[in-house]
């Protein structure tokens, strides 16, 4: 992967990025989810994207959204080079100017997995003109000039982050969500781990009774829908709400258990392979 631009500040990610052959060995992304909000504009790629099981197809000019715990994966039908912009952004960014959220309705005011993709003109057109400037021109900027100009590069993210969802919030009013969820084609079985993700009792036999499949059985399905065993999925949303517990103020204890982790040992190995960080220390 080459990296044409990044910036990272906090609560304010940006990264321009093109995958030359996306499907050599080792380039394949797995399923993910983060605890940020993200955009993904597509410039270029023969891809579609994967989210909460339902696919979406990457095309030049569209933008997938997605919000926290989230779960997606990109899948690549061709080598064709992938080319995005990435954008990640915090809640407090966004309860600075925003106090109620109302700029992130289109990230909450659905269902998982609908509603993630737009592509009218006037997204295409404002992205280009609020991201693609500072894309462009980045490619020619050393490492050291970026830096003297952090500050500027903050303040027209923010500009364009702001525009942008400003603009989502008018194309999501007016899809509707009933045909769009009806012509997604959800699944009984996701909806279902996803209604009970912090049950206690939550296990495989559960499920396994429930739609009289094996364990086996039930991975297979599952996997096909996210790119991930059940139990991968369910330990990452987990992670993702402690995450959050922590970056509150809460204690490490109170995340375990809100994690429904019985083992506080499992649990603090697990935080750590995730973010890189201890559970009693959020990431700057």
């Amino acid at each position: 992967m080459i990296n044409l631009f990044g910036y990272r500040d906090g609560d304010l990610h940006m990264h321009h990025s093109i995958s030359e052959n996306p499907l050599a060995a080792g380039s394949l992304p797995a399923m993910h989810a983060h605890e940020y909000y993200e955009v993904l504009y597509c410039v270029s790629g023969d891809c579609s994207f994967i989210v909460e099981g339902r696919e979406y197809p990457l095309f030049p000019g569209c933008v997938m959204i997605m919000r926290p715990a989230e779960v997606h994966r990109v899948v690549f039908n061709s080598a064709a080079a992938y080319e995005r912009i990435a954008i990640n952004f915090s809640d407090a960014i966004i309860q600075s100017v925003d106090p109620n959220r109302t700029l992130l309705a289109p990230f909450w005011n659905r269902s998982q997995g609908s509603l993630n993709q737009y592509s009218s003109e006037r997204i295409q057109a404002l992205m280009e003109s609020q991201f693609g400037a500072l894309r462009n021109s980045a490619v020619q900027r050393d490492e050291a000039a970026a830096a003297a100009r952090a500050y500027d590069i903050r303040l027209t993210l923010l500009i364009g982050l702001l525009a942008f969802l400003k603009e989502l919030n008018r194309e999501f009013s007016l899809l509707n969500q009933a045909e769009a969820e009806a012509a997604g084609g959800r699944s009984e079985l996701l909806d279902y781990v996803n209604d009970h993700l912090f049950d206690r009792d939550f296990s495989t036999d559960m499920l396994k009774d429930r739609f009289f499949l094996s364990a086996s059985q039930l991975n297979r399905s599952f996997n096909r829908l996210t790119g991930a065993t059940i139990r991968e999925y369910v330990t990452a949303k987990r992670l993702i709400r402690a995450r959050f517990i922590i970056e509150g103020g809460g204690s490490a204890a109170e995340a375990c258990e809100a994690a429904c982790f019985n083992d506080y040992s499992a649990f603090y190995r697990a935080y750590r392979k995730k973010f890189l960080v201890p559970p009693k220390r959020a990431r700057s």
